[in-house]
């Protein structure tokens, strides 16, 4: 069924991308002092709530999403990029397509779902600040860019 999915590849491309965007979410607060969003603590809500040591957990489940969204990309997304007109093996329209992925993915997950679930509200509407959702757009932005420049079978 999956024949045309590079497996390892895609479970790659969607580790380090998920790697990533945690480390960019620390980095982000030290330099630039933006809201936190910490992905450890994020998973720790939702999977074992507060917990002592809990953290490590947290962030193994946001790497483990991480691989299986780059599984989900490898399978539903990038063989059908040509037929909206995105040229794939090329490095914009790969990076392009792994953006759009990644816009999704934070519509649908992280301001849909995950936001409300840790109490946040919709889109983060409970801190009466944007600053968290669009810190959170540009994590998955550059978690889907480097998903899409890596996963190029």
């Amino acid at each position: 069924m999956w024949s045309y999915v590079n497996f390892w590849l895609a479970a790659l491309a969607g580790f380090a991308a998920g790697y990533l965007m945690a480390l960019g979410a620390f980095w982000m607060e030290t330099i630039f002092g933006v809201a936190r969003l910490d992905f450890g603590h994020t998973g720790m809500k939702y999977v074992g709530g507060e917990k002592p040591g809990w953290w490590a957990v947290g962030i193994t489940f946001h790497l483990i999403d991480s691989i299986l969204l780059g599984l989900a990309y490898a399978a539903f997304v990038w063989p059908f990029l040509p037929v909206v007109g995105i040229p794939i093996r090329t490095f914009w329209g790969d990076v392009l397509g792994g953006l759009l992925f990644g816009v999704v993915v934070w519509f649908a997950l992280a301001m849909l779902i995950a936001m409300p679930m840790m109490g946040e509200g919709v889109f983060g509407r409970q801190t009466r600040s944007a600053r968290l959702a669009v810190l959170s757009l540009g994590l998955h932005v550059l978690f889907g860019a480097l998903l899409g420049l890596v996963y190029i079978p």
